[in-house]
């Protein structure tokens, strides 16, 4: 045979906190040293061992082949070296000779019988082009939607398949783009994962410092949105030695909004650096310096305002954390991503210049997922058809592995199917400015500067030592004290204050 089928149980890792990437196996053949070398690799580890396919090898041939890993930082460790032999191989002329001797007694026997019924045609219809179909999956009507995710759900081959075909076409792009930047011997210590690497059609470039060539790099895309505009940056989570990178970027190309979709640590696994300071606090990086003037911590995520200095220019900015997404999973519920993209897209729509910034840990896999989802609430609420393949292949052809899995692209079909049910969000116009008002703003010392958050309702009994002023139809309470937090709130209504407790919806500001 022309292949051979090898697994190395892996060795004792234990102590090595590095992730793998990938496996793979080299096969030289022994006595004949001018055949040509047989590789084959994966990245499907399982039950502490891998197996690798190696096609391509000669007949009756003895060959070496060795194992080896490699992990995040490019180093690999490799297996003690195997014998194999290869089978002899089958005679090619005879089994050609086989084929043709069958096709030509089943078109003999075909001739014969529509013959004997008359409905022989000559000449006979071989060679006419067939009709090419479509291959790619069809944007969906609106209103059709819901059945059609429903079917396919239902499916998980059929969801399983139209993912692999994503991949597939995928592969197409990423050989028809370069990395060469990112590839840079310089640019290499910049990357998190040595795998991750932006295209250098869409890689996000810095102002060079100091004339430095290699200055102008940082592992960013532009990304496209909804407008066919680029509207998005999508980045890996800032190393230690990169924030001074990061930070420049956001000024820059003036990011108004900052969404971080993963957490520093997870499962003891650095996936971030902590790029901006604490509340109240400030970090200097260069001659920049970036405060934290307010925090609210929501049930799903926490809403900071970030003050960016640099010289005598200011810049206010939204960062927008997601806590509750483990990395190569998807949250448990739809309506949290909902809610959170709808809270996002308030802050861009505030904010009205700038740039949406998008980053988990290597800024594809929830990345990609959170950015399609919020393209698609765009389409959804223009009562557009439904395209989620074409959407993710978009995002595909701008950042390698946009969407990493087939779990999130899962995701982002439910996420879509229940939005599609929400009359509030298809049909926006139809309510009420009362119903569609958030039940919080965001405020610094100041009334006047406000910041939107529309939140999944959750109830506090909160005990204050308070303060009322009155602005219209509304009540606000100052210093109002709640696990051991200060801050201010703003209610829709009169509430009724018994021995100092209330029960409001939604989160405390802490000020």
């Amino acid at each position: 045979t022309d292949k051979v089928c090898l697994v190395w149980e892996l060795p004792d890792l234990s102590k090595n906190r590095c992730e793998i990437y990938n496996g793979a196996v080299t096969c030289n053949a022994v006595d004949n040293p001018k055949l040509p070398v047989a590789n084959g690799e994966t990245r499907v580890f399982e039950n502490a061992s891998f197996v690798v396919n190696v096609v391509g090898l000669a007949p009756a041939t003895t060959y070496n082949c060795v194992g080896y890993i490699t992990n995040e930082s490019g180093s690999s460790k490799n297996s003690s070296d195997v014998r194999i032999t290869t089978e002899p191989g089958v005679p090619v002329g005879m089994i050609v000779g086989v084929l043709f001797a069958i096709i030509a007694v089943g078109l003999i026997a075909v001739v014969v019988v529509k013959y004997h019924q008359g409905t022989l045609v000559w000449p006979p219809k071989l060679f006419t082009r067939a009709k090419q179909t479509t291959v790619r999956p069809q944007p969906v009507l609106l209103k059709k939607f819901p059945e059609y995710c429903a079917q396919m759900l239902d499916t998980p081959t059929r969801l399983g398949s139209e993912y692999q075909l994503l991949a597939t076409l995928s592969a197409d792009i990423s050989e028809a783009n370069t990395c060469v930047n990112g590839q840079l011997p310089e640019n290499r210590r910049k990357n998190r994962y040595i795998n991750i690497l932006p295209y250098d059609t869409t890689r996000v470039t810095l102002d060079l410092i100091d004339g430095d060539p290699t200055s102008n790099y940082i592992n960013a895309s532009f990304i496209k949105g909804y407008s066919d505009d680029i509207e998005y940056i999508a980045t890996q989570g800032p190393k230690e030695e990169t924030c001074l990178d990061f930070w420049h970027m956001v000024f820059q190309h003036d990011v108004r909004v900052i969404v971080m979709v993963t957490n520093l640590v997870e499962q003891d696994k650095v996936k971030c650096h902590q790029y901006y300071p604490n509340h109240h606090e400030s970090v200097a990086f260069g001659d920049m310096t970036i405060s934290c003037t307010t925090q609210i911590e929501f049930p799903i995520h926490t809403a900071r305002t970030l003050v960016l200095m640099k010289g005598d220019r200011r810049r206010t900015l939204s960062h927008l954390h997601f806590r509750e997404w483990p990395d190569f999973g998807v949250p448990q519920s739809t309506d949290v991503m909902i809610h959170f993209c709808q809270t996002v897209r308030h802050h861009a729509v505030a904010a009205e210049v700038g740039l949406i910034l998008v980053h988990c840990s290597a800024g594809v896999g929830r990345t990609g997922t959170l950015i399609a989802v919020d393209i698609l609430l765009q389409h959804i609420c223009e009562n557009k058809k439904v395209d989620i393949f074409g959407t993710v292949f978009k995002l595909r052809k701008q950042r390698v592995n946009m969407v990493q899995t087939e779990g999130q692209y899962t995701y982002i079909y439910r996420c879509i199917k229940d939005a599609v049910q929400d009359p509030t969000i298809v049909n926006p116009g139809t309510v009420s400015n009362n119903q569609l008002e958030p039940i919080y703003e965001n405020v610094g010392t100041s009334l006047n500067t406000l910041q939107y958050e529309k939140l999944p309702k959750v109830t506090y009994k909160i005990r204050c030592a308070f303060e009322l002023t009155h602005t219209n139809d509304h009540v606000h309470i100052h210093m109002c004290t709640h696990s051991g937090g200060t801050g201010m709130i703003r209610l829709n209504c009169w509430q009724e204050i018994v021995d100092n407790t209330m029960e409001v919806a939604g989160a405390i500001m802490k000020h």
